[in-house]
């Protein structure tokens, strides 16, 4: 007779966390950074508390930084089935990645309009890209959640792996 533990649901927080951390590492090795490490760790003032750890050449340009920035939320909103309640949740735990994007976005020579405009844009070219990746970020946020904790080879193994 075998067991079966019971899956969590998409939409568990340390399920969604790691794939909106498994979605940053996994879009900044495809869009030309390089990932150090992506950790996942409960944190019993905040609940979970991830952090992925990226790096960039200089020859990086500013679409695919924002793409970087975008794809967790990109990721909870595309990956996870939310309702509209759970949408407003997941764009408020994303709030600093937004908020970097458009950080970025007002040191452009564009006008606000552009900047805005930009910035939708890149947003919506980073939930087809992040849908596209499903595989290999379901697969790193998987790996997230049993390991806690990941090396950019490892994310870079499991990508090549699972595309």
């Amino acid at each position: 007779m075998s067991t079966r533990t019971k899956r969590k649901p998409i939409n568990s927080p340390p399920h969604m966390v790691a794939l909106h951390e498994a979605a940053h590492a996994v879009m900044a090795l495809v869009v030309g950074g390089t990932v150090k490490e992506v950790s996942l760790a409960a944190n019993p003032e905040r609940g979970w508390a991830a952090y992925t750890d990226v790096k960039w050449n200089g020859q990086t340009e500013w679409p695919e930084v924002f793409m970087q920035y975008l794809a967790g939320y990109a990721a909870e909103i595309t990956l996870c089935r939310l309702s509209r309640w759970h949408r407003r949740k997941a764009q408020h735990g994303a709030a600093n990645d937004i908020e970097r994007t458009l950080r970025i976005a007002k040191t452009l020579t564009f006008s606000e309009g552009e900047r805005s405009a930009l910035v939708t844009l890149q947003f919506e070219r980073t939930k087809t890209l992040v849908k596209e990746l499903r595989r290999p970020i379901r697969a790193v946020a998987r790996e997230l959640l049993t390991h806690k904790a990941l090396s950019g080879k490892q994310v870079l193994a499991i990508l090549k792996e699972a595309a």
